[in-house]
């Protein structure tokens, strides 16, 4: 197993492309834990503890669209094309 690592790290386009889809991942979960700075995180939080209205709505949304929608951050609402 160690030695089909090591040559895909000598193989340097392969290198290449194993560290930039790293680096992806490593941005998009800094990202998903950066709040989003326009929306107060405390309402947010507030409004999914009720039942009915908003809290419904958020949670059915969220089921679609494969996201937390609670937690308001740059990422966390999802990278959609």
């Amino acid at each position: 197993m160690w030695e089909k690592i090591r040559v895909v790290f000598t193989i340097p386009e392969l290198r290449q492309k194993v560290l930039m889809t790293l680096m992806f991942l490593a941005i998009y979960r800094v990202g998903y834990h950066i709040p989003l700075p326009v929306i107060n995180q405390e309402v947010v939080q507030q409004s999914g503890r009720t039942t009915g209205g908003f809290g419904d709505f958020v949670d059915r949304v969220a089921v679609f669209s494969a996201s937390n929608l609670r937690q308001a951050t740059i990422f966390g609402l999802g990278i959609m094309p």
